[in-house]
C-alpha cells in the first residue's frame, strides 16, 4: 500500500480489555480523515479480572499483534503514533513487566492511562460531537428535539470500567469513575449465574448497589439528557432502528428499555443466536445493555444520544492539529476547575477566599517562573488546591489538614491523573504554618523529581495563602515583583492586617529555603 499524499499521518493503538485496536488518520485541509481501522481480539481482561496478571502466552500474542500493526503503519507512512493501555493493563499486577517486554520486543513505549485520564479524553470527544451535532441540527427538522438539555449525564461504558459525568452545555462539573464494565461485570457475577435462574435480578440488584450510592450534585429529576457511549453502543443503536444524525445516533429511551426487557431473561446462547453473535460478544452486549438501561432510570431523558467516539479521537487530533491540542489544554482546565468547585460547594468551602487564593498563586507562579522552571500546566494544581484546601474542616476541624488530603486524593477531577491529584492534595496539606515533612506518606510516594516540584508548589501556595489568613480578603491590588534576591509583594488595605503579616513571616522562611529569595510584604493604606 503506497504512502498517502497530503498532510501528516498519525496512529493510535489502544490495548483494551477484549481487543487491540488501531486507528490511522491523516490531516487534510485542517480536517481529520480516517484512513484505516484495525481490530484484533485478545482476552487480556479475562486474565486480569480473574487472575490478576497477564500470561506469557497473552504477552506473546500481544507482541505479534503490535508487530503487525507496526508494519501497517510503515505502509501508511505514519509520522507519529501513540500506544496506550487502559483498564486491563492498568489493573495487571505485572504491568511494568509487560511494558518493559513490549519496549524490548517491539520498540514501543506503552502509556498506561489511569481511569480519569482515559475518561477525560473520551469526554472531550463527546462534548465536541455534541457541539458539532447541535450546530448541524440548527436548520434541521429535529431542532427542537435535539436541543441540548440543561444538565446531561455523559457516560462511557468500557469493558472494565464505567465513567459518568454531568455536563451543562459549557462545563463538565462532576465526574466519577466506577470499577466495573461490560466484561468485568460478567466476570464478577459469572459464579452466581451457575446457581440461579434469576441472573437478571442479580445483575439489576448489583448495579443498583453501585449507582444508588453515587452522590450527584443535582437531583436526578434535573438531569434531562443522557449521552451513552461504549463498545456495544453502535450495535444497540442499530437494533433500536435509530437513525444517525451527523454520524450520531438518537435513540428513544423507551425503545432502549424495551430492548433490554426483551432479552434480560434470555440465556446467553439464545441472545447470541437471536442477534448472530458469538457467546463472548453476547456477554458484553447483555452487560452493556443492562448498564445502559440502569443509567436511564437515573435521568428524566426522553431520548439517548449515542455519538460515535473513541479514545483515539482526541489523541489523534492532538497529534495532527496543534490548535486543537492548545484548545484541549484550555478546556481541561475549565472542566477541572468546574469539578473542583462542585466538590468545594459540597464541603461548604469559602469561595471568596478560594478566588483570592487562586488569583494570588497564579500571580506568584507567573512572576517567578525563572526560579521554579516549571511547565505552566502545574499552575492548575495550585488552582485546584486553592479551591479545595478547606474541605477537611467539614469532616474534622481538629485534623482538617489530614482530612483534606484524603478528600482530594480520592476525588475524581476531570483531566487530573492519580499522580497529579495526589500532588494537589499534598500541596493543600500546607495551607497553614506547618512546613512540609519529608516523611509524610504522600510525599514519600512521589518520585525524586516529583518531590522537588511538590515542594516548589507548596512553597508558593503557603505564601499566597498567608496573604488571606483571616479569609476576609483584606488585601487589595496585590502585585508581585522579583528583584534579585527579594520577592516584593505590595498591596493596599484599610483594614488591620496584623494577622496576615504574622502568617506571611511564618511562611517566608520556607519560601526562601526553596527558591533562595526573601519575600517582603508591604501594605499601603489610604487612611490618613
Amino acid at each position: 500500500m503506497p504512502k498517502h499524499k497530503g498532510g501528516k499521518v498519525a496512529a493510535v493503538i489502544d490495548i483494551g480489555s477484549s481487543d487491540v485496536k488501531m486507528q490511522i488518520s491523516q490531516v487534510r485541509n485542517k480536517e481529520i480523515i480516517p484512513l484505516n481501522t484495525l481490530e484484533y481480539p485478545l482476552k487480556l481482561g479475562h486474565e486480569v479480572f480473574n487472575y490478576g496478571k497477564i500470561s506469557f502466552e497473552c504477552l506473546r500474542e500481544l507482541s505479534q499483534i503490535l508487530t503487525g500493526y507496526s508494519n501497517v503503519m510503515k505502509e501508511y507512512g505514519v509520522d507519529q503514533y501513540k500506544v496506550v493501555g487502559t483498564t486491563a493493563l492498568r489493573e495487571a499486577q505485572n504491568k511494568e513487566f509487560i511494558q518493559d517486554q513490549l519496549l524490548i520486543q517491539n520498540n514501543m513505549i506503552v502509556d498506561i492511562y489511569d481511569d480519569n485520564q482515559e475518561k477525560s479524553l473520551i469526554y472531550s470527544a463527546i462534548t465536541k460531537a455534541l457541539n458539532d451535532m447541535d450546530n448541524a441540527s440548527s436548520q434541521a427538522n429535529e431542532k427542537s428535539q435535539l436541543k441540548q438539555p440543561e444538565n446531561m449525564l455523559l457516560s462511557y461504558i468500557g469493558t472494565g470500567s464505567i465513567g459518568i459525568s454531568l455536563y451543562n452545555g459549557k462545563h463538565i462539573f462532576f465526574t466519577q469513575n466506577i470499577s466495573t464494565g461490560s466484561l468485568k461485570l460478567h466476570d464478577v457475577l459469572s459464579g452466581v449465574q451457575e446457581y440461579t435462574d434469576d441472573f437478571a435480578v442479580v445483575v439489576d440488584e448489583y448495579l443498583d448497589s453501585i449507582f444508588s450510592r453515587i452522590q450527584m450534585p443535582v437531583p436526578y429529576q434535573q438531569v434531562n439528557g443522557l449521552v451513552l457511549t461504549g463498545n456495544e453502543m453502535q450495535r444497540i443503536a442499530k437494533l433500536c432502528d435509530a437513525d444517525p444524525v451527523e454520524g450520531n445516533y438518537i435513540i428513544k429511551s423507551k425503545t432502549l428499555t424495551n430492548l433490554y426487557q426483551a432479552i434480560r431473561l434470555m440465556p446467553l446462547e439464545k441472545i447470541a443466536l437471536k442477534f448472530s453473535l458469538t457467546e463472548e460478544v453476547a456477554e458484553m452486549f447483555y452487560s452493556s445493555l443492562a448498564i445502559y438501561a440502569k443509567l436511564l432510570k437515573f435521568t428524566e431523558a426522553d431520548y439517548v444520544v449515542a455519538p460515535k467516539v473513541d479514545l483515539w479521537d482526541t489523541l489523534i487530533e492532538q497529534m495532527l492539529i496543534q490548535k486543537r491540542a492548545q484548545n484541549e489544554v484550555a478546556e481541561t482546565r475549565e472542566h477541572a476547575l468546574a469539578c473542583a468547585k462542585t466538590v468545594a460547594e459540597r464541603y461548604r468551602c469559602n469561595c471568596e477566599h478560594a478566588n483570592f487564593l487562586m488569583n494570588t498563586v497564579c500571580t506568584i507562579f507567573d512572576k517567578i517562573k525563572r526560579l521554579h522552571g516549571l511547565n505552566p500546566d502545574y499552575k492548575l494544581l495550585l488552582e485546584i488546591a486553592s479551591i479545595l484546601h478547606d474541605c477537611g474542616y467539614f469532616i474534622n476541624s481538629k485534623h482538617h489538614l489530614n482530612s483534606n488530603v484524603d478528600v482530594i486524593k480520592y476525588t475524581d477531577i476531570y483531566g487530573l491523573t492519580e499522580k497529579s491529584t495526589l500532588m494537589a492534595a499534598y500541596i493543600s496539606r500546607f495551607a497553614e504554618n506547618e512546613t512540609p515533612n519529608y516523611n509524610d506518606a504522600e510525599f514519600s510516594s512521589l518520585k525524586g523529581s516529583e518531590k522537588i516540584i511538590a515542594l516548589k508548589l507548596a512553597a508558593i501556595f503557603r505564601l499566597a495563602n498567608s496573604l488571606d489568613k483571616s479569609q476576609k480578603q483584606k488585601l487589595q491590588s496585590v502585585k508581585v515583583r522579583l528583584e534579585e534576591d527579594k520577592l516584593m509583594i505590595t498591596a493596599k488595605s484599610n483594614d488591620n492586617t496584623r494577622l496576615e503579616h504574622w502568617a506571611f513571616e511564618k511562611c517566608s522562611a520556607f519560601f526562601k529555603e526553596v527558591f533562595g529569595v526573601q519575600p517582603i510584604l508591604t501594605v499601603k493604606s489610604n487612611l490618613i
